[in-house]
């Protein structure tokens, strides 16, 4: 029966990231944001995600699919390591994941990601360190927490150090342009001076 339980909760599964260090923080911190995840907005969790700051991250399909997530506004001052932790205090969910993306959009969750943590806060909470080195340029990103799975819901209570501040977000929506996002804003730019030009020489 224990071992049965454990199962349902995601432990011991191929991928449960291994909980490589308890989050002994606190760093100098901004203050903390409370939200609940109650199932009404899901999306398909990824892992194993990989570091990259150009939004490019690459990550695996998870098996759990209608997991429950939260959407925090990250606001980052730039050149500072990105210290964020989901707390005990104030967390009911047992069992969460962390995701840093550039923008969220739940219907392609494996789009704009900058990296993620599993287990290196307390227990079987979330915690990205310092020294994970995701040092972010300045701008707003998208926190997402959610549960390890469809079971874990509850209240999640994130808080975060130095100068970066964190709110309340939504469903997901605007963030920091991907490289493909810049691409078509140069590309529409360089259209428009075009027609100025050709409009000039008329």
């Amino acid at each position: 029966m224990i071992t049965i339980a454990a199962l349902g909760q995601g432990r011991f599964t191929g991928e449960k990231e291994p909980d490589n260090s308890e989050y002994l923080g606190p760093f100098d911190r901004a203050g903390s944001v409370t939200q609940t995840i109650d199932g009404s907005q899901v999306f398909d969790r990824r892992y194993s995600v990989s570091l990259d700051l150009n939004c490019l991250a690459t990550s695996s399909d998870s098996s759990h699919d209608g997991v429950g997530y939260v959407v925090f506004d990250l606001v980052a001052p730039g050149g500072e390591a990105l210290d964020a932790v989901v707390t005990s205090a104030g967390t009911t969910v047992s069992d969460t994941v962390m995701f840093v993306y550039c923008d969220f959009d739940p219907a392609n969750p494996a789009d704009s990601l900058v990296f993620w943590d599993d287990d290196d806060g307390v227990e079987a909470l979330s915690a990205i360190v310092p020294s994970d080195g995701v040092t972010l340029a300045a701008g707003t990103y998208k926190l997402v927490v959610s549960g390890f799975n469809s079971s874990h819901t509850g209240d999640v209570t994130v808080e975060v150090g130095g100068d970066y501040t964190i709110q309340a977000g939504g469903a997901g929506g605007a963030g920091v342009p991907t490289m493909s996002q810049w691409g078509m804003i140069l590309f529409a730019s360089l259209l428009v001076l075009s027609g100025i030009l050709v409009i000039k020489r008329k």
